[in-house]
């Protein structure tokens, strides 16, 4: 009898049953390798920002300093933001969930008008305000797990655009109210 069960047992499945069960699996497989691909992509290219910029020491221009605290101000923040300038990027940006930094590349330091400046440092400020770091996460997290779908694609590409407009709203709608109290 267990020789009979052995033979049962190591009879080979059906051809229906191997495709009905193969191609579920090698999808889920593919589906799985895609989504950690990506999560993998974000973590490394986010660690290799950081650590370019991590040698990069908040700046001691005063007028920029006093700019950004100025914009603080106009902002309404109260949350301690260094401020960067770096010759290893090439446009603004913000930097960090916990402890941001503002990163404004060397190159427009020495081109851009005090007031160009102004809006740069008030367009990312309002990313701090709209928690637009977290959001951020949050989004390439879903966007991993559905990195299939052409619609997840494009509706973070327009939401992007978006959260920019929204951002440069801000600033205007802040720019507006400053220019009628002077």
């Amino acid at each position: 009898t267990a020789i009979k069960n052995l033979t049962k047992s190591s009879a080979p499945p059906s051809a229906e049953a191997i495709i009905n069960f193969g191609w579920k699996k090698v999808l889920s497989l593919i589906w799985l390798l895609g989504a950690i691909g990506l999560v993998f992509y974000s973590i490394v290219a986010n660690i290799l920002l950081s650590q370019k910029i991590s040698q990069e020491s908040p700046t001691r221009d005063l007028k920029l300093r006093n700019l950004q605290k100025k914009c603080n101000e106009l902002m309404g923040s109260s949350k301690k933001i260094k401020l960067v300038v770096s010759q290893k990027i090439q446009s603004p940006m913000l930097l960090g969930l916990f402890k941001p930094r503002i990163i404004l590349p060397l190159h427009l330091i020495k081109i851009l008008s005090r007031d160009q400046l102004k809006h740069i440092i008030l367009h990312e400020l309002a990313h701090i305000k709209r928690y637009d770091v977290a959001t951020a996460y949050v989004c390439t997290l879903i966007q991993s797990l559905h990195w299939f779908n052409p619609f997840v694609w494009f509706a973070f590409f327009k939401m992007r655009g978006d959260r920019e407009a929204a951002c440069d709203e801000i600033v205007m709608n802040g720019i507006g109210a400053e220019q009628s109290e002077s």
